[in-house]
């Protein structure tokens, strides 16, 4: 019965970082798929406005005043 030896190369350091870099790169890809639905649904549309607000509205759609808020 014979022995079959082998010896174990490793990949030479260009093959390495282009694995390193491919497998980088789809991760990345697959990372930033996975986080655009859930930035979509958490972060709300801005209107394109400088203003920085959403206004506050009552279940109608009307705005709601301060004035109103602190007659109540």
């Amino acid at each position: 019965m014979t022995e079959a030896t082998s010896t174990v190369e490793a990949p030479s350091m260009g093959r390495r970082t282009l694995l390193t870099a491919m497998l980088g790169g789809s991760v990345g890809v697959v990372a930033l798929g996975a986080l655009y639905p859930f930035v979509k649904y958490f972060i709300p549309p801005s209107s394109g406005s400088g203003a920085g607000g959403v206004l506050a509205s009552d279940k109608l759609g009307n705005p709601i005043s301060i004035s109103a808020t602190i007659a109540t």
